[in-house]
């Protein structure tokens, strides 16, 4: 109820006062006059006043001082009791501005929302003009054929001058109208520019469909993860009210009228009615990932999809050591096919540098380029024989990609080749052999060595250690455990291992060998079978040692004689 209460002679309530506001009512009636409302304020003089707030049946006026005399200025203000104490502003007037504010908290509760009206044709009737709430903007432009003005929309914004408006949108029945400040670069000031929105799949993150700037028009177009994407249209409104598809655009075709299409990979279809010169393109080429990349070499792949109109003369793979090289430059090769796949050996690389490759193909119209890819060639390290070996990085250690082929210690220190087996069961000194004393056929699987030999710390190059246990630990945890680790390592094919080894990947580029082993009574055995690597581990009496077998893809950490005869691989300290 009212706390306080103005009742007229028709006991209506006129004015009153209530805990959340007060309420001043005007007669709205067909009959008698119509009653007003005004709230006044005193001007900077005596006597008169002004009024800065009027109400009426057909139309409420706030009036907001705009004077360029010195001064403050007037302004005005709804607000609304928000859910903590104090309140917030839902409309605001100012000499300059008219702002509204709608509630977009994605917070439970009913959102705000604010709406300018406009009186119908007949007495009482009002409709929308202007609806603002949290998720759109939306004016309403009277369209109806009928006898009468038709309504209109302007955004105005004001100009570089006290007073003088420029409009930025107009909307009428027959023309949406976007001004851009497209002044020259030689003006000061910042340049306009308009953008149209729509909101995402989340509350609040909306996504630009069209804008528009003094330099460009831009429309963009969603793509989705299934690989369709939602269409841009133009569309012509003929004088009968029908709609004529003028063009249509999504992620990979753009057609007009349906007279012509043009997809993404530059195929034309339909019926133009063109007599002219179609100029020919040069071809579509793509880079594949480089491969077998050592020291010194790489093997790369190009890909042609499509000749651009027109013969292939030559095409290859262009390289440098600096980004998109071009077939100007002397390193490239010109070995390719005239379509589809191609396959090229560059050489002639320095190790442990960063290269850029492209492929290319050269037709009558100039040279098409693959994107730019980057590789590093592998480190080359050196053992005290001379011996060279490539590297592997894999995950965060840097490992020997061969076995090791030493016949001397990293100090100079000679190791004693032992090929008789009594002598080599008694040996206690450093001593290594070759797989049935033959370097010639088994020199790809490197030399076997005794423990004491791994023991003495100077075995691997300087700056690398023959691994421990943990190495080789931390190694098959990142191949996801021991049980399948040994078919990541192996290399593939029956090259060295014996068939049908068909579990072998080598998907990280160790390329494990089979080199056997040397029992520790002498015998030589496992060739093909198995590789058998030394740990610097030594657990109670006996080192340990890393195997990888042909029948199965399992990695195993065994305890080992150390006279035994064992491979060695080398990590990076």
């Amino acid at each position: 109820s009212a706390l306080f209460k103005v009742i007229n002679d028709d006991n209506q309530i006129v004015f009153a006062i209530y805990n959340e506001g007060v309420r001043i009512y005007v007669d709205d009636g067909a009959k008698g006059a119509k009653g007003g409302f005004a709230v006044g304020g005193f001007g900077t003089s005596k006597a008169p006043s002004q009024n800065l707030l009027y109400v009426d049946p057909d139309s409420i006026r706030a009036y907001v001082s705009n004077e360029g005399a010195k001064g403050a200025k007037g302004g005005f203000a709804v607000g609304g009791f928000g859910t903590t104490k104090g309140t917030q502003d839902l409309l605001f007037v100012g000499a300059d501005s008219i702002r509204a504010y709608v509630n977009i908290d994605p917070a439970k509760g009913p959102k705000g929302g604010f709406a300018v009206g406009g009186f119908g044709t007949s007495k009482g009737t009002t409709q929308d003009l202007l609806v603002v709430n949290a998720d759109s903007i939306r004016a309403y432009i009277d369209t109806s054929t009928g006898k009468g003005p038709k309504g209109g929309f302007a955004v105005g914004g004001f100009g570089t001058s006290k007073g003088t408006t420029e409009e930025y949108l107009r909307v009428t029945r027959d023309s949406t109208r976007v001004y851009i400040n497209n002044e020259t670069p030689a003006v000061k000031g910042a340049k306009g520019g308009f953008a149209v929105g729509g909101f995402g799949t989340t509350k609040g993150d909306p996504d630009n469909f069209m804008f528009i700037d003094p330099d460009s028009t831009r429309f963009y177009v969603r793509e989705f993860g299934s690989g369709s994407s939602s269409t841009f249209n133009i569309v012509g409104i003929n004088l009968d009210q029908t709609q004529t598809l003028l063009m249509t655009a999504n992620n990979d075709t753009v057609g007009i009228g349906g007279v012509l299409d043009v997809q993404n990979n530059l195929n034309v279809t339909g019926d133009i009615g063109y007599t002219g010169t179609v100029t020919s393109l040069v071809p579509t080429v793509y880079t594949l990932e480089p491969f077998d990349i050592t020291d010194s070499s790489a093997v790369v792949m190009g890909d042609i999809s499509s000749n651009g109109g027109a013969a292939i003369i030559v095409s290859g793979i262009v390289w440098s050591t600096s980004p998109n090289p071009t077939v100007a430059l002397p390193t490239r090769s010109t070995d390719g096919s005239t379509s589809g796949q191609f396959t090229s050996n560059i050489t002639g690389l320095t190790a442990a540098t960063t290269y850029y490759v492209r492929a290319y193909a050269t037709n009558a119209n100039g040279t098409g380029y693959g994107q730019d890819v980057a590789f590093t060639t592998a480190e080359l390290v050196v053992d005290f024989d001379g011996n060279k070996y490539n590297t592997v990085t894999i995950d965060t250690q840097v490992w020997l990609a061969q076995n090791l082929k030493t016949t001397h210690l990293n100090d100079g220190t000679p190791i004693s080749n032992i090929p008789d087996s009594a002598t080599w069961v008694n040996t206690i000194s450093p001593a290594y052999v070759w797989y049935s004393n033959d370097a010639v056929t088994f020199a790809d699987y490197g030399i076997l060595y005794n423990w004491t030999t791994v023991n003495t710390g100077l075995l691997c190059p300087t700056g690398w250690h023959v691994p421990t246990d943990a190495d080789w630990t931390t190694l098959t945890t990142y191949l996801g455990g021991s049980f399948g680790a040994g078919s990541k390592l192996k290399e593939t094919g029956t090259t060295h291992w014996l068939p049908p080894n068909s579990d072998a990947t080598n998907e990280v580029g160790f390329t494990a060998l089979p080199g056997g082993l040397r029992g520790f009574m002498g015998p030589f055995n496992g060739i093909g079978d198995s590789g058998n690597f030394w740990t610097s581990t030594r657990i109670s009496t006996d080192p340990t040692s890393a195997s990888i077998y042909s029948i199965s893809g399992e990695f195993m950490l065994l305890m080992t004689m150390e006279r035994s005869g064992l491979s060695v691989r080398c990590i990076k300290d």
